[in-house]
């Protein structure tokens, strides 16, 4: 059967989904018992944090800010691997945790307690070659969810 809107197929990068993304930058995207919102998404930075304390990008950092809520009824943690950049090219990139504690000491998201309800603010990094274009963020909220594409064009 070919691959159309409700099917999905494995490549090697991972778990893609064969539909174009239906979400933006902007839009409440729910999986599971997560709720999540890419506030804004800022690329071609070539180092995060100060003098004394950041580090350089091998290619460039790509910096993701995102809301993110807890819609169960119990405390929950929110794992920043559960989102995933993507290129045009299929390949995929997990997010930088040293580079995330330098970009915004006060908004680390890669392994936060939410309480339900509740919803954490912050920045996720990614380092990506110098070349690539982002254009899209894949998210699962938790181990059976289908991942779900927010588009970043």
């Amino acid at each position: 059967m070919p691959p159309d809107s409700t099917h999905c197929c494995v490549h090697s990068q991972g778990f893609t989904p064969d539909a174009a993304a239906s979400y933006g930058i902007g839009d409440a995207v729910a999986a599971d018992d997560w709720e999540v919102t890419v506030n804004s998404v800022k690329d071609g930075i070539s180092s995060v944090g100060d003098e004394f304390m950041g580090t350089e990008a091998q290619g460039q950092f790509v910096v993701v800010d995102l809301s993110v809520k807890n819609t169960a009824s119990a405390p929950d943690f929110f794992w920043e691997d559960n989102i995933k950049l993507g290129d045009e090219s299929g390949n995929t990139y997990s997010a930088d945790s040293e580079a995330g504690l330098y970009a915004a000491e006060d908004s680390i998201l890669f392994a936060e307690e939410i309480n339900p309800g509740n919803t954490a603010k912050g920045v996720l990094v990614f380092d990506v070659p110098a070349d690539v274009s982002p254009d899209k963020l894949t998210f699962e909220g938790g181990l059976f969810s289908d991942p779900i594409e927010i588009s970043l064009g």
